[in-house]
């Protein structure tokens, strides 16, 4: 992977949250955001000397070598010419300020002399032809910046030759090797919808003809393991917003609850331990039409089901497809000690319009609702598949660079066919902020793989852009030990 080109570095502070975001491109970039090893261009002048009477000013390294030569103005900034050197007295960046900021043509270098990177700024911001180059000179990235953002086409080249050709609008990547709109939703967009959801006032319910007096600790947990579930659901494009709890399937999920934690396992299909039969009847009703988990939280379990890639349950994933029912609309929640349940049977919403239900989905994707041994899911609409089985599909995985390059497929440790849906798990793969992934499935086929879908990820860290400072340490639910 290439390395970042050398930059001055200059952070976007005192932004309100979302107005920030509105200037984020895939991958977070703003242009002035650039790490480096450079200093900040508002940073203030640290010198060995005071300026000379014509306002250059010299640093130096410890040996007295001058390691930045710059000019500044009557207010100390710089302003005119600006070199650095590596320590050993080789050039590393020649570029120009005007009143503090970047101004004018920027090159930096590798140390062997050859041009790393050769670009424009105006007031701060990258704007005009922007080229990087590896060690040997051979050009790498070749676009255009306009205000900060990338804006036009894009080509990246690895050892000579062209590997992707991208179309950049206002720093949005609007195409990428012929697939339009890879990234469908901004991140700003993402993180607004989430943070309405935790907003979302649902009264929890204390009192129910079928519980009688519910404790307030259930009753919010409940409310909790609904929002939870509708982000997920939202996040793949689902129906949530009218979703709720219905007080006899809560009924029926506690009552599951107390039988599992009865007889110590989980169990769809258990056996009267000896309680009273309509106790039984309540109970086993439950757990024969909910997601069962043990070892968590109510809200912690829906994490659980949508990890679903343990050995006895990566084959078909269900409780996760349950989870992402487009039809579904009314849930219910129990738990009594080690043992929870959520009502799944139920398919009482509208499904909506649907192409394909996506776990990650298609374009940003929190890293906080997904992990590195997640196996992957794509739900087709039924007759897409057929009957096919995994040696009939073509499924490739591609990690991509920094600059969405694409590499070698990633070889895949798990694929299954079950219920329509498509799972698979690729090796190696890092859940992670930035890491972004290219997903093909196709039909075998003698002249090639008969495409039916293409579809990009990028891993994003929305939780820190929600979270207040004072927040931002606090630690998540409790992961769940197990489910059925």
């Amino acid at each position: 992977m290439p390395h970042a080109p050398s930059h001055p570095s200059a952070l976007l502070v005192g932004a309100p949250l979302f107005a920030a975001l509105a200037l984020l491109g895939p991958r977070g970039e703003v242009a002035r955001a650039l790490d480096g090893p450079a200093p900040a261009a508002e940073a203030p002048v640290q010198q060995d000397e005071e300026p000379t009477d014509d306002g250059v000013v010299v640093e130096s390294w410890p040996d007295g070598s001058p390691r930045r030569v710059y000019e500044v103005d009557e207010e100390g900034r710089r302003d005119g010419d600006f070199t650095e050197y590596r320590i050993g007295g080789e050039l590393l960046i020649e570029a120009s300020y005007r009143d503090g900021l970047l101004h004018g043509r920027y090159r930096s270098y590798h140390e062997n002399g050859e041009v790393e990177l050769d670009c424009t700024y105006k007031k701060g911001l990258l704007d005009g032809r922007y080229r990087t180059f590896d060690r040997e000179g051979e050009r790498l990235v070749e676009g255009a910046y306009d205000e900060g953002r990338k804006d036009g086409r894009f080509e990246i080249r690895r050892e000579g030759e062209v590997v992707s050709k991208q179309k950049w609008s206002a720093g949005v990547l609007v195409d990428i090797d012929g697939f339009a709109d890879p990234f469908p939703r901004p991140l700003a967009t993402i993180a607004e919808e989430l943070a309405a959801i935790r907003a979302t006032v649902i009264e929890p319910v204390l009192s129910s003809s079928y519980e009688g007096d519910i404790d307030p600790e259930l009753a919010e947990g409940r409310v909790l393991a609904l929002k939870r579930l509708m982000e997920y659901r939202a996040l793949s494009g689902l129906r949530y917003a009218d979703m709720e709890l219905d007080d006899k399937k809560n009924w029926h999920c506690t009552a599951a609850a107390k039988l599992l934690n009865i007889i110590g396992r989980l169990d769809h299909t258990p056996k009267n331990p000896g309680m009273p039969e309509d106790e039984y009847k309540t109970a086993y009703t439950g757990t024969s039409r909910s997601n069962l988990a043990m070892g968590s939280s109510l809200p912690g379990s829906i994490d659980s089901y949508m990890d679903d890639s343990d050995p006895s349950n990566i084959d078909r994933v269900g409780h996760r497809r349950w989870c992402l029912n487009p039809k579904m609309k009314e849930t219910g929640f129990g738990i009594e000690g080690r043992f929870s349940a959520m009502w799944s049977f139920d398919e009482s919403g509208s499904a909506g319009k649907w192409d394909h239900v996506c776990y990650p989905a298609p374009g940003f994707y929190p890293v906080s609702h997904f992990d590195d041994h997640h196996a992957w899911s794509v739900r087709f609409p039924g007759g897409v598949l057929g009957d096919a089985q995994p040696s009939d599909l073509v499924i490739e995985v591609f990690a991509l660079d920094a600059d969405y390059a694409r590499g070698l497929a990633m070889d895949l440790d798990h694929v299954s066919i079950s219920g329509g849906q498509v799972v698979f798990r690729p090796e190696g793969l890092a859940c992670a902020e930035g890491r972004a992934y290219e997903v093909r499935i196709g039909k075998a086929g003698k002249r090639g793989p008969d495409p039916l879908l293409r579809y990009f990820v990028e891993f994003a860290d929305v939780e820190a852009l929600l979270a207040p400072p004072e927040d931002q340490t606090d630690e998540a639910d409790d992961d769940a030990l197990g489910e059925s």
